[in-house]
C-alpha cells in the first residue's frame, strides 16, 4: 500500500527548477519524486542530527552525506 501524501506548494530560486529537473531526468523519476526524496531525507537524517550537539557525529554524517545524499544536499543541513 501506497504512503498516504499531502499537497504542498513552496516558492524556489529561479535556479532550483532547472537542476531539479536534470537531475530527475538523469535518475529516471519525477521531479515530484525526487523533492519527496529530498525532503523525507532532510526529516529522516539531517533534522534529526541538528538535534544532537556532537561534533563527530555531525563530522560523520557531512562525510556519509555525498556517498548517500544526491550533491548540494549537505548545504542544506
Amino acid at each position: 500500500m501506497r504512503p498516504k501524501t499531502t499537497t504542498a506548494s513552496f516558492r524556489l530560486d529561479e535556479s532550483a527548477p532547472g537542476v531539479l529537473q536534470e537531475d530527475a531526468r538523469e535518475q529516471n523519476i519525477s521531479v515530484n519524486a525526487l523533492i519527496n526524496q529530498l525532503v523525507l531525507a532532510y526529516a529522516n537524517y539531517a533534522h534529526p542530527m541538528k538535534s544532537i550537539n556532537s561534533r563527530t557525529n555531525r563530522k560523520f554524517f557531512a562525510r556519509l552525506s555525498p556517498a548517500v545524499f544526491p550533491p548540494g544536499f549537505s548545504d542544506i543541513i
